[in-house]
């Protein structure tokens, strides 16, 4: 979704190093980069991104960038991605760059955004039903070291189908 417009069918390339996204030119001769301020959100092999900009209201510090969407509901589950390169060098070797990865989960509720790190944290972020998320991550063996982005989506995904549950409406 650019300048607000949907684009269907285009070929997308998404540099997480450099948060950039690519595409190519019409004529196919060169890649362009396109302005990150124009996108609303993109996908990618069916996973979707979101644009979020900066938000201090919440506990934690929501920087700019681009997010992956794990979950969306009455909460939401982000996922982003740092890739950074680093260069380590010695006298045998030379220049080695490596790079190094860092994922970071942040879940919007209430329209605030929270960082989850661990079990700890999502469980004192979803507290009005703790006692049923923590059977939930019992009974269904979820580990929260191993796999986080598939233990705090079925855990979100759980949670917000025990919060809608609860939802009533008025007549």
């Amino acid at each position: 979704f650019y300048n607000n417009m949907l684009y269907e069918n285009v070929l997308l390339l998404y540099d997480v190093v450099k948060e950039e996204l690519l595409t190519q030119a019409p004529d196919r001769t060169h890649i362009i980069e396109l302005n990150e301020k124009k996108i609303s959100w993109f996908k990618i092999a069916d996973q979707a991104f979101v644009k979020l900009n900066h938000d201090s209201t919440g506990n934690e510090i929501l920087r700019s960038g681009f997010y992956a969407v794990l979950y969306s509901g009455s909460i939401s589950l982000y996922k982003k991605v740092e890739k950074t390169i680093r260069e380590k060098s010695s006298i045998s070797i030379g220049i080695n760059k490596y790079v190094v990865e860092n994922d970071e989960y942040f879940i919007r509720k209430n329209d605030l955004y929270f960082k989850v790190k661990n079990k700890k944290s999502i469980l004192s972020l979803l507290k009005d039903h703790k006692k049923e998320v923590t059977k939930f991550i019992k009974k269904n063996d979820l580990d929260l070291r191993k796999n986080k982005e598939d233990a705090f989506t079925k855990i979100v995904t759980y949670y917000d189908g025990l919060s809608n549950k609860n939802f009533k409406t008025v007549n």
